[in-house]
């Protein structure tokens, strides 16, 4: 039975899965984080994954419906199968795009339930989810994956709901937080996968982290208790002896750094002008 049926852009789908699997969890044995959630509805698809410490969600648009019994809804691929799919399925140099046309590299999603015969015939047949994806670039099909999926778990956060409540916070002030440098890399991998910058914002507690208009992301600050907070301290002291006292400027309110606008002119030497004058 086909449960969804959608194409997309092969080099959409792999940013978004890149961006999105570096913030699963790592092990297995994790089961409820160790997973890769992909929304669909009318909308277009969202991938999102966490392992409780970091997020990060991806939009992807959907250039393609087939007949489906569902049109909307959700799936779970484990993250070792995210990374067959993104060694499978590769995209070349596009062409650009006609305004309003679909990508040159294509990429269609299909998730059927397939039922296998029990062991023992006293046993209800067995029914498993499974996704099969296809290379649809061009006229003849092209590569094949069929991997199965996760069992899913109700007990997995609605990620879309929760950025959206991440969001509506008031946006504060970014004091001195300790964020984990693992979780840091997290996001570095995130933007590379878009190659664009990331935005910051915190929004009371949670730290929200934009790359382009695709991706979203957030990572959970630590809370400076005393003992972080007396460590910073001596760190923050530490480098007031190791930096220069004496610079001729107010080191509180001046950068120190001088920038050069590319269109001055600069004004000619006066051993230059009398040389002119001269002849």
């Amino acid at each position: 039975m086909m449960l969804f049926d959608f194409t997309v852009g092969t080099s959409d789908i792999r940013k978004a899965l890149t961006a999105v699997a570096a913030h699963a969890a790592s092990r297995p044995e994790n089961a409820r984080w160790w997973r890769v959630r992909i929304h669909l509805d009318n909308d277009g698809i969202l991938i999102a994954a966490s392992d409780m410490f970091s997020a990060g969600m991806a939009a992807v648009p959907v250039w393609a419906t087939g007949d489906t019994v569902i049109d909307e809804g959700s799936f779970d691929i484990a993250p070792l199968d995210v990374q067959k799919i993104l060694a499978v399925f590769k995209v070349g140099k596009e062409k650009p795009k006609d305004e309003g046309g679909s990508p040159q590299f294509l990429l269609r999603v299909q998730v059927h339930a397939e039922q296998f015969p029990a062991e023992s015939k006293d046993d209800p047949d067995v029914t498993v989810p499974m996704i099969t994806l296809t290379d649809v670039s061009g006229l003849i099909p092209g590569e094949t994956l069929e991997v199965t999926l996760l069992p899913p778990d109700d007990t997995y956060p609605d990620f879309p709901s929760m950025f959206a409540r991440w969001r509506a916070r008031e946006l504060s002030a970014l004091d001195t937080v300790a964020v984990a440098g693992d979780l840091l890399g997290r996001l570095k991998t995130s933007a590379s996968a878009y190659g664009s910058s990331l935005i910051l914002s915190s929004h009371s507690g949670s730290i929200v982290a934009y790359c382009g208009e695709k991706f979203i992301g957030a990572v959970s600050p630590m809370r400076l208790v005393a003992d972080y907070r007396t460590s910073f301290d001596e760190t923050s002291t530490a480098w007031d002896e190791r930096l220069p006292r004496s610079t001729g400027f107010d080191l509180r309110t001046a950068t120190g750094l001088h920038f050069i606008d590319p269109t001055d002119k600069p004004e000619p030497d006066e051993d230059e002008t009398d040389k002119d004058t001269d002849q």
